[in-house]
């Protein structure tokens, strides 16, 4: 692979200031094509000051550092921070972003988490303090696939409120880029969080969780479809029915605490139920027992289930808990059913993020 020496001092550089950050070889930046400048900004800043700011940003980097990734043919593309930080993150999706190192604070991260296929800023320190990001994998997506907003019956805490601690999560150095709403026995066509995720830098995506006779039943990537051929409202509906509708209708259904004593999926297996339509289990529960998630665990190991991992919050502290981490970019809901298809997954703890942590 051709060297690019500026790119190179740039990737010494950080790591000389930053020994933690991500892994700053060439060949990602040429694969992904696309590097995203920042620099300081306002979101009330006016296009008379917002184009002169960006010259001057544009103009603060080394000559031959453009000129070599000119030629690794990268784009490049130089903005301030504001209001045009989210749009050009999100249209871009740049594996790696540079900034000058004005900035201590971390007031672009929420945009940066729109793109969660970035693994983190790289900060090229011209002047002024670096901001210390670690790295993450590359083409990475941990998300909170079940928690209850008070939507639910049972549970205190609102979307917002559920943002916001992720927010402080990210601050104690975890990571999570977004949560799957899965409200008790009902889904919400019209209700749109986009706003609030925009807000918050907070992918926010919307399931359901769903009494069956065999359990209860988490559901991605509800269509009106299937909300026309299944009565979420029934307590007692066919587990193994609602699992093939799902399917049916580009949907996925994983079974919600399988070692919840009474009402997990464990119990009917041990009094003689099969499921063979079932081949991913939530493995950790962060509001379930020690001991139940041990049950759920004995079952991925000795049953060969892939598993998934939530928090089953009902209270805003609680959200985040646990998350599952997907080698993939996820941004929608049938992305999230494509990425659990792909199998390429795994259930943990929030604490083990730490050492991939972005803010």
């Amino acid at each position: 692979m051709q060297r690019y020496p500026a790119i190179d001092l740039a990737r010494q550089a950080i790591a000389k200031e930053c020994p933690q950050n991500v892994d700053l070889t060439l060949k990602p930046w040429c694969e992904r094509k696309v590097m995203v400048v920042l620099g300081d900004g306002d979101p009330g800043m006016s296009a008379d000051d917002y184009y002169p700011n960006v010259a001057r940003l544009h103009g603060e980097l080394p000559e031959k550092l453009l000129d070599d990734v000119k030629a690794a043919g990268i784009a490049i593309h130089t903005l301030c921070v504001g209001d045009h930080c989210a749009e050009v993150i999100t249209r871009y999706r740049p594996l790696f972003l540079l900034s000058t190192g004005r900035y201590r604070t971390s007031s672009f991260i929420p945009s940066l988490r729109l793109a969660p296929a970035c693994p983190g800023p790289i900060y090229w320190p011209v002047g002024g303090h670096t901001h210390l990001t670690a790295g993450r994998t590359p083409l990475s997506t941990y998300l909170d696939l079940h928690c209850h907003s008070v939507a639910s019956d049972d549970s205190r805490a609102t979307v917002e409120q559920y943002l916001k601690w992720i927010n402080v999560l990210r601050k104690r150095g975890f990571t999570i880029d977004g949560i799957v709403l899965t409200e008790h026995r009902m889904f919400d066509f019209d209700i749109d969080y986009s706003q609030l995720a925009a807000e918050y830098g907070v992918l926010v995506l919307k399931g359901a969780e769903l009494d069956t006779c065999f359990g209860h039943m988490l559901v991605y990537n509800i269509t009106r479809g299937l909300a026309g051929d299944i009565d979420f409202g029934d307590v007692k509906m066919d587990g193994r029915e609602l699992i093939k509708a799902a399917r049916h209708h580009g949907g996925f259904v994983v079974p919600a605490h399988p070692g919840r004593f009474g009402i997990g999926l464990v119990e009917y297996m041990e009094q003689g139920e099969v499921f063979d339509d079932v081949t991913i289990v939530e493995r950790v529960n962060a509001g379930s027992k020690p001991e139940e998630n041990q049950r759920a665990e004995a079952l991925c190991q000795n049953g060969g289930y892939l598993g998934t991992a939530g928090s089953d919050a009902h209270l805003a502290s609680h959200i985040g808990r646990a998350v599952t981490e997907f080698k993939a970019d996820v941004r929608t809901e049938p992305q999230l059913v494509e990425a659990l298809l792909s199998g390429e997954f795994r259930p943990i703890y929030i604490e083990e993020t730490a050492a991939v942590a972005v803010g």
